[in-house]
């Protein structure tokens, strides 16, 4: 850990000494309702990571403000870009075949760490600019086991230490997300009064017709 400091520290007072910003773009989706979900309902949360041009030199990214009493995390997928030449997943690398890999951000982790309030997804750091801007996608699946709120913070987490080094500079990008899962009876509640105020619509109409 040691070393990876050093040469964070390292990558970082080279890339203050440039003009240009960095920049990462961190998405975050799913193909499910994270406004509506239901207790029981497992679901995941897509991290779409992407930069303007190829620049990245070191990412540490992670999930945090988990409510354990409301969502249960149960796996997460990291890019394995270049396959075997980064067994722990790797990011925005040019894959030359025959497992060879450039300049891809390769993780350290031998897999995601589930710190409970928090999720480390991907811990990587390379001596030059990696040759891809992306898109990487990540993914994180959860059970979702009571109502309540989440917010959630995806990306590079500053209280955590984490950043995320450039050619244009070191920040700490994140992304806010926030997850609802309502009380049983507050969706059917929901559905039943649209459907009143439907039912009301349709009455009006045949009177006025």
């Amino acid at each position: 850990m040691r070393l990876k400091a050093f040469i964070l520290a390292a990558l970082a007072t080279i890339a203050f000494a440039t003009p240009a910003a960095a920049q990462l773009s961190i998405v975050v989706d799913s193909t499910s309702d994270l406004n509506a979900i239901s207790i029981g309902e497992t679901f995941t949360v897509n991290i779409t990571l992407t930069t303007p041009a190829p620049e990245a030199q070191g990412l540490t990214l992670r999930v945090d403000g988990v409510n354990e009493t409301v969502l249960d995390y149960v796996s997460a997928t990291v890019p394995n870009f270049g396959g075997a030449a980064t067994p722990n997943g790797g990011i925005f690398g040019t894959d030359l075949g025959g497992g060879v890999v450039i300049s891809a951000l390769a993780s350290v982790l031998a897999a995601p760490v589930d710190n409970g309030t928090n999720i480390l997804l991907f811990d990587g750091v390379t001596t030059s600019p990696t040759t891809s801007s992306g898109p990487e996608v990540f993914t994180v699946t959860f059970d979702a086991l009571a109502a309540g709120t989440v917010n959630l913070n995806v990306g590079a987490i500053s209280a955590f230490g984490d950043a995320y080094v450039s050619t244009g500079g070191t920040t700490t990008p994140f992304t806010p997300v926030t997850i609802t899962v309502p009380e049983p009876g507050a969706i059917a509640a929901s559905l039943a009064a649209l459907g009143s105020v439907f039912g009301v619509v349709t009455i009006r109409r045949r009177q006025d017709g």
